[in-house]
């Protein structure tokens, strides 16, 4: 196993962590049919397209935490 396949296989947990982390909090947004991050239409139930507009939507989210305290 070299470097990139051991940065990959962080970079893959992390993004599982990350995931799983959103579908364990509750979160008070209601499913519009739209995505939550960058308000591209999507299929019901989802609240996100993809898994990277979910991950930029808790960044904010963190950031936004921060700036509150």
């Amino acid at each position: 196993m070299n470097e990139g396949d051991i940065a990959a296989k962080e970079a893959d947990a992390h993004l599982s962590a990350t995931i799983n982390n959103h579908r364990s909090t509750k979160y008070a947004l209601p499913v519009m049919g739209n995505c939550h991050n960058c308000y591209e239409p999507i299929a019901k139930p989802k609240l996100f397209c993809d898994d990277d507009c979910c991950i930029d939507f808790e960044k904010r989210k963190r950031m936004n935490i921060g700036k509150s305290l």
